[in-house]
C-alpha cells in the first residue's frame, strides 16, 4: 500500500511540470523535474541543478546524484578563454604596422650591392600577407565556435 502511494506521488509530481501550461497561475514552480527511463526515474533538482537516478529497491524508491562532469567543462572553458586572449593579443600585434624602412642615406651603397630591398608593393608579400590573414581569420572563427559548442553543452548539461 505505501509502495504505491509513493508511486502516485511520484507519477503525479511527474505529470505536474507538463500539465502546468497556464502562465497566469500562482503556483510557484515545483523544485523537481522527473522524467521517466526505462528503469525509473530520473530527477532534476531547479534549485541547484543536481540530477539523480531513481528507482525502487526492495520497496523503497531510492535517488542516486548521477555524478557531473560542470568542472572538467569549466577547465576548458578557462583554457580556451586564455587562449582567446593570446590570439587576440597576436592579431594585434600583426594589426600593428611595421617599423618604417632605414632611408637610403642611412645605409651604405656597397651593403645593397646585389641585394633587392623588398617593398610593399612586392605582389608575393601581398599574397603572404593575404594567406596569413585568411589563416588567422579561420583560426579564429573555429576558435569561436568551438567556445559555442561548449556554451551549448554546458547549458545543456547544467
Amino acid at each position: 500500500m505505501r509502495i504505491s502511494r509513493l508511486a502516485i506521488v511520484v507519477a503525479l509530481l511527474a505529470i505536474a511540470p507538463a500539465t502546468a501550461t497556464d502562465t497566469t497561475s500562482k503556483l510557484p514552480p515545483s523544485r523537481y523535474i522527473f522524467s521517466r527511463v526505462p528503469d525509473g526515474f530520473m530527477r532534476l533538482d531547479n534549485q541547484t541543478g543536481q540530477v539523480a537516478h531513481c528507482n525502487q529497491r526492495e520497496g523503497a524508491w531510492i535517488c542516486q546524484v548521477v555524478p557531473e562532469r560542470r568542472a572538467a567543462l569549466e577547465e576548458e572553458i578557462v583554457r580556451l578563454q586564455s587562449k582567446i586572449a593570446s590570439l587576440q593579443k597576436e592579431i594585434a600585434r600583426l594589426h600593428a604596422q611595421p617599423a618604417a624602412p632605414p632611408s637610403p642615406k642611412s645605409v651604405p651603397e656597397d651593403s645593397n650591392a646585389g641585394l633587392k630591398t623588398p617593398t610593399h608593393d612586392n605582389p608575393s608579400a601581398h599574397g603572404n600577407i593575404a594567406r596569413a590573414r585568411a589563416f588567422i581569420v579561420n583560426t579564429w572563427r573555429q576558435l569561436m565556435d568551438m567556445l559555442a559548442n561548449l556554451q551549448k553543452d554546458v547549458t545543456r548539461k547544467g
